[in-house]
């Protein structure tokens, strides 16, 4: 592999039967599924060779730098985190993140 980024697995619970349409059709239907989506746990490695591809002298999300390597085919896999993940992506996460973090100190 080229790059690895950590995932964390996120289901989306829908409580309402789901229909498969095609050409106005229902062609079948799944009651109540839930969803699973392999999202960004904040977590990389990349090969050396590929920091040619990162914009120089510009601000660059992280994001945005795999979608460029997508575009020159490289090769990006997932490393599943298996353990408690908390995103402090936003600062309310982030403020919950320290609090959980001062509680476990306390113990």
């Amino acid at each position: 592999a080229d790059a690895v980024v950590a995932t964390v697995p996120y289901n989306i619970d829908i409580p309402f039967a789901v229909f498969e349409v095609r050409d106005n059709h229902i062609t079948s239907l799944h009651e109540k599924p839930t969803y699973t989506y392999h999202t960004n746990a904040g977590i990389y490695l990349f090969r050396t060779a590929l920091f040619k591809y990162l914009p120089s002298h510009q601000r660059c999300d992280v994001t945005d730098y795999l979608q460029i390597l997508l575009q020159h085919h490289c090769k990006i896999v997932k490393f599943p985190v298996l353990g408690y993940w908390m995103d402090i992506g936003r600062m309310e996460d982030y403020k919950k993140a320290q609090e959980y973090y001062k509680y476990l100190q306390i113990r």
